[in-house]
């Protein structure tokens, strides 16, 4: 008997790595993988990705105008237009104290207001003559882009027009409305039959581009809006998307 007592003994105390209950751990991963595959989703129906161009993420139903624009304003801005925040003087804290807990008075630093930029000023006199510069490769992936929409017959407003839209070659549009910055070089661009010079960043906040020649195109009135290398100059993106919608 002596000799079987440490080999039960050492059974008895043996270490095993524990094994949570599937029923546990197992639908807690099933939702994290769930949740994940949303994220990874695209917004456009299978339908609607066999018929748009490649990559398309978005489709016709999946705008919506959020209540929270997760980007912070200054975002969009020239850095000479962002105004610092005051920060906390840590020597005010100081002087709370030596005075007997009142505040001491100091000089206010005047802001100092940097004027913003005028578009309309800006691209149609000093730099009325500048060229969209547009590598090759970039020119033929937007044209391919535009195939997957665009056919003859359409009604299309374009919004940063300039001097060349990038049109697929033989396209022949019904009606085609720029919108931009520059009449000058908006008159070089062969494939606009109307303009309208307004600034897309002149916008009504939280509603659209205050621009009366833009409203009263109406609404629902183009097949397709399109916008070409302006994004990156928009200040107001929200509200330029926005109008694009009303």
């Amino acid at each position: 008997s002596s000799s079987s007592s440490p080999s039960s003994s050492s059974s008895s105390t043996e270490l095993r790595a524990f094994v949570p209950p599937t029923l546990i751990i197992g639908p807690m991963i099933k939702k994290m993988r769930e949740e994940q595959a949303k994220k990874n989703m695209p917004m456009a129906s299978d339908e609607e990705r066999d018929a748009e161009a490649p990559g398309l993420r978005v489709g016709s139903g999946a705008w919506k105008w959020p209540p929270v624009w997760p980007y912070d304003g200054d975002m969009f801005k020239r850095k000479e237009e962002i105004v610092a925040k005051p920060q906390q003087n840590a020597m005010a804290g100081m002087g709370m104290l030596l005075n007997n807990g009142l505040p001491t008075e100091t000089p206010e630093k005047e802001e100092e207001k940097v004027e913003a930029l005028d578009c309309l000023k800006y691209w149609g006199e000093e730099k009325a003559g500048v060229a969209t510069d547009l590598d090759a490769e970039a020119v033929a992936n937007l044209k391919n882009h535009y195939s997957y929409y665009l056919r003859d017959g359409m009604s299309v407003l374009e919004l940063g027009a300039a001097e060349e839209s990038y049109l697929p070659e033989g396209l022949k549009l019904g009606r085609h409305v720029g919108v931009g910055a520059s009449e000058g070089m908006m008159k070089k661009n062969p494939a606009l039959s109307e303009t309208i010079v307004a600034d897309l960043n002149n916008v009504i906040p939280e509603d659209v581009i205050d621009s009366d020649d833009i409203r009263k195109l109406g609404a629902n009135t183009f097949d397709v809006i399109i916008m070409a290398n302006t994004i990156d100059f928009l200040t107001s993106p929200r509200e330029g998307y926005r109008t694009c919608w009303t």
